[in-house]
């Protein structure tokens, strides 16, 4: 297992700790379920290249359970191009992620979940006199790790704001992973 891997890993553990010991307090009890939707711009990098750039949309539909814990459904678009050694190319890619979300005085929120990615993407070597680039595409394993700050009012028992998150995407490839790290602004409502 790869130190990422472990990393992730050792990630997940965690949030599922804090969520069972944050859902039995009092605070947990305060306010009632109800819609969470969002929608947020992002830009970012691609891991293991020399030089990634790509764009995106990511959207929420899901519950906020009570005031700490929501459940959503997070899909996004990404599309992007990169440069690594001798090659060039793109990939995009759409993430279905389902997210485990926890919010911090109305105002922070971490979350963390599984996610099935489809994607394509191409790889244009630099040495092919012919011109021609290898592409694959599928359907792959990957996670999500978000980190945000919501700007704005509300009541206990309805929020919403402008969002500035950060999300870490890695996606495993058979026996490797590219990662997607994105900065998304937006707004939410939950």
């Amino acid at each position: 297992m790869t130190r990422f891997n472990k990393t992730m890993l050792a990630a997940v553990l965690g949030v599922v700790s804090l969520v069972g010991a944050v859902s039995s307090t009092a605070e947990a009890q305060v306010g009632r379920s109800r819609l969470r939707l969002g929608l947020q711009g992002d830009v970012g990098g691609i891991q293991n290249t020399d030089a990634g750039f790509g764009v995106g949309m990511t959207g929420q539909l899901g519950i906020q359970h009570n005031r700490l814990f929501a459940t959503y459904y997070q899909p996004r678009f990404f599309a992007g191009g990169y440069v690594d050694g001798n090659s060039s190319g793109g990939i995009v890619a759409i993430y279905n992620t389902f997210m485990f979300n926890l919010t911090f005085a109305n105002v922070f929120e971490i979350g963390l979940g599984p996610s099935l990615d489809l994607g394509v993407a191409n790889v244009c070597p630099e040495r092919r006199s012919n011109g021609n680039c290898d592409g694959f595409g599928g359907v792959f394993f990957g996670s999500d790790f978000r980190l945000a700050v919501v700007i704005g009012g509300g009541r206990d028992d309805r929020r919403g704001g402008f969002v500035i998150a950060f999300h870490s995407h890695p996606t495993w490839i058979g026996n490797h992973s590219i990662a997607t790290f994105t900065l998304g602004f937006g707004f939410q409502f939950y």
